[in-house]
């Protein structure tokens, strides 16, 4: 190697120090290691993660209050999840729906009302399904779009109930269905230490990967995200996120 070669490289490599100094997360940031494109013909996830992958997901919201904080504590560590929003909670939270996505997360429906679909009559539950995503859709937009409005093309159900024949006409619909790997069970009112390790004894005993579910408008979302970060941080974990495919 010529002198000159090596005086290039060390510059480069300076250059990109300087730049990770620089990065609002700082250098040791968990960050989002790569983005896998989803379709309704893709299927489950945990397929297409490596081992000690994980994809972060959040059901129920938005909620006006906690929502933000749950998205600064993300921002912190430069990662990236997908939301999964009802549809009566999205209307009238455009700016914060908007945020949502500005921040670089993924929408996703989880129905008009937060009813078991298994339960209902079909029709009923394929419109209800259909209402929240228009819903979000319409609060992501706004009533007069500028320029291509943004579809939403992610689903899950509330309380993951659905059925046979729903879930195959959501998908006829070009809609992807996610389910989930790992319950944070956050919604037992467990405190937030026991949220994570209940997600990382999941992990554990499980694959080693996969979807993990929390729900951004509980009391405890906000410090179970932050300690959930850490953790998976700290024990070697890649963050994965979702998006539509083209």
């Amino acid at each position: 190697m010529s002198k000159r070669i090596g005086y290039l490289m060390a510059c480069a490599a300076s250059f990109a120090a300087a730049a990770i100094a620089e990065s609002p997360c700082g250098a040791d940031a968990l960050g989002v290691s790569r983005t896998i494109e989803v379709s309704a013909e893709t299927g489950r996830i945990e397929p297409l993660l490596a081992d000690k992958e994980v994809v972060l997901t959040f059901d129920d919201g938005p909620d006006r209050y906690r929502t933000p904080e749950v998205l600064e504590v993300l921002a912190s560590e430069c990662v990236t999840a997908t939301f999964f929003l009802l549809g009566r909670e999205a209307r009238g939270k455009s700016k914060l729906v908007r945020r949502i996505v500005e921040d670089g997360h993924t929408l996703g429906g989880h129905g008009y009302t937060h009813e078991n679909m298994a339960l209902m009559d079909h029709d009923d539950a394929l419109k209800n399904a259909g209402r929240g995503l228009a819903a979000v859709e319409r609060a992501l937009n706004g009533r007069k779009p500028k320029g291509e409005p943004q579809e939403i093309s992610f689903f899950r159900a509330p309380f993951l109930a659905t059925t046979e024949r729903l879930s195959s006409d959501i998908k006829a619909n070009g809609i992807a269905e996610i389910g989930v790997t790992v319950d944070g069970k956050d919604w037992t009112g467990n405190s937030a230490e026991e949220i994570v390790e209940t997600i990382m004894a999941g992990l554990d005993a499980g694959p080693g990967k996969g979807v993990i579910l929390l729900h951004d408008p509980f009391d405890n979302a906000v410090l179970a995200t932050r300690l959930l970060l850490n953790r998976l941080k700290a024990e070697g974990y890649s963050i994965v996120a979702l998006a539509p495919a083209e």
